[in-house]
């Protein structure tokens, strides 16, 4: 295992701070999935709330740190599980931030908002999902295999 000076060295000037190196030797996006999705719903929610009090600006900073800090880190482990539903998340998204910069009328946004969050809902099933087809084609080949060598 690499220390982590040698780490520093690998990574984006971005990440020189030590607690960011523990945090990315700590980092499992399969077990923060939900932690990523509740920073998603949060700051959602948040653009919501700051869009209905007329904070445009920062209805818009928090409708893309949404998608940055609670859907993006996501993307690769949820890519392998669904492309499809990668893509169809990320539309959401971007359909809820246009309703923003718009400055579309409330329920327009509240609309695309509630479609994001279900979307979320989605993204959090498929990430708790386990590919049971997998598990038991696994276990057969296994078993098949230690008869077959054992001759049995």
């Amino acid at each position: 295992m690499e220390n982590d000076g040698d780490l520093l060295k690998k990574v984006p000037h971005e990440l020189k701070a030590m607690q960011d190196v523990a945090l990315v030797r700590t980092f499992s996006p399969v077990d923060d999935a939900r932690s990523f999705l509740v920073i998603a719903r949060t700051k959602l929610k948040d653009s919501m709330s700051a869009y209905d009090q007329g904070q445009f600006g920062a209805a818009k900073k928090l409708a893309l740190e949404a998608y940055l800090e609670g859907f993006e880190p996501l993307e690769a482990a949820l890519r392998a599980k669904s492309a499809d539903l990668v893509v169809e998340t990320e539309g959401l998204f971007t359909n809820f931030r246009a309703q923003v910069e718009a400055s579309a009328a409330p329920e327009q946004a509240a609309k695309a908002l509630a479609a994001a969050l279900q979307g979320l809902d989605t993204v959090e099933t498929t990430m708790n999902q386990t590919n049971k087809s997998l598990g038991f084609g696994f276990g057969l080949l296994s078993s098949s295999s230690i008869v077959f060598r054992e001759g049995l």
